[in-house]
Order: C-alpha cells, then structure tokens, then sequence
C-alpha cells in the first residue's frame, strides 16, 4: 500500500520508497485520487478505502495511537518517520535513514576552524535533527 501511495509522489523520500519496493519486486496497486497534504504527506484510495501517509505530528494532533517509544528509538537515531494510516488506525510505518557524506564533516570542521558557526535547516523533527547533527 505504502509504495503504491509513494509512486504519486516527487519527494525524495517517497522515490526511495518506491526504489526500494522496485528492487524487490513489490507489486504496486493503481491509487485513486491520490492528494498531497502539505506540510503531512500524502492521501489516495486503494480499492475504495482511504489511506493516508503522514508525519508524526499529524498523529499528535489528531490524537492516534502509535508506539511513542519506537519512533523516539528511531528519531534519535537519525530516521525520518512516516506513517500509513486507514480509517484513522496507524497500519503501517517506515523509517528512512540518510548517511552523513564525510565531506560534510569536514566542511562543518573547516567553518569551526574560522569561528563560523554553521546552522542546519530541515523540515525533520527534532530528534532527527539532534542525531544528524550530532554525527
């Protein structure tokens, strides 16, 4: 279902989502009105029932239930977090990881070496900013 969401997508994330499920063989259902909510994710249809692909915070602030303990597990380990959600149920989760290139470290050394202190804008949440910026 995830994947098959993801293929009406141009996010970043969502291309290696459906990479991914590519290169192993996943079959991918035909999405129906497939809409982009801003600043959340993504929403569509799969064989008439509504599925949903959301942030963390869509969970909080529609008060469902999902396991706290597991997304700051893997927040604080530098994942990006979304969620696949039916009839407002959260089915389904995927954690993407991004490695650091190690010429960003270098970089971060340099600007450090010339009393430049480097600042890191991101649309992640902030464990996730935490852990990358602590590697």
């Amino acid at each position: 279902l995830l994947p098959s969401l993801e293929s009406q997508s141009n996010h970043p994330l969502a291309i290696s989502i459906v990479d991914f499920a590519k290169s192993k063989n996943v079959s991918f259902t035909n999405p129906q009105d497939v809409n982009n909510i801003p600043g959340v994710g993504l929403e569509g249809l799969i064989d008439n029932k509504t599925y949903k692909i959301t942030n963390v915070s869509y969970l909080d602030k529609h008060k469902l239930n999902y396991d706290d303990d597991l997304f700051t597990k893997l927040a604080q380990q530098g994942n990006s977090i979304s969620y696949l959600i039916e009839d407002q149920q959260v089915i389904g989760m995927i954690a993407q990881g991004d490695q650091i290139k190690e010429s960003s470290k270098q970089m971060v050394a340099d600007l450090l070496s010339r009393n430049i202190t480097p600042v890191m804008l991101t649309g992640d949440n902030n464990e996730v900013a935490h852990a990358v910026a602590k590697e």
